[in-house]
C-alpha cells in the first residue's frame, strides 16, 4: 500500500479508514449499550448524585475513547490489509 501524494488517498486508505470508524462507532455504540442493560446502572448509578455521575461518566468516556482508537488503528489496518487483497484479485 503506497500513499500517492499527487492522486488523492488510495481506495486501501478510503477503505481502511471508512471500516476503522464504523468498527470504532459500533465498539462505542455496544459498550454503552451494555452498560445500560447492566444491573450496576439501573440498581445503583441511577441514584447517585448529578457531580458523581458526571465524574464516572467522564472516567467511562476517557477510558472508552482510548479503546476506540486503538480498535480504530487496529481495524484500520485489517480493512486496508483485505481490501488491498481484493483489489489485486479483482482489478
Amino acid at each position: 500500500m503506497i500513499i500517492a501524494l499527487h492522486g488523492g488517498l488510495s481506495y486501501e486508505m478510503i477503505y481502511g479508514l471508512g471500516g476503522g470508524f464504523i468498527m470504532a462507532l459500533l465498539f462505542f455504540i455496544f459498550i454503552h449499550y451494555r452498560i445500560y442493560k447492566g444491573e450496576y446502572y439501573n440498581k445503583e448509578y441511577v441514584y447517585f448524585s448529578s457531580g458523581r455521575k458526571a465524574v464516572i461518566y467522564l472516567g467511562f468516556l476517557i477510558v472508552n475513547f482510548c479503546v476506540a482508537y486503538i480498535i480504530f488503528f487496529v481495524f484500520m489496518l485489517v480493512f486496508a490489509g483485505i481490501s488491498s487483497y481484493f483489489i489485486k484479485t479483482f482489478n
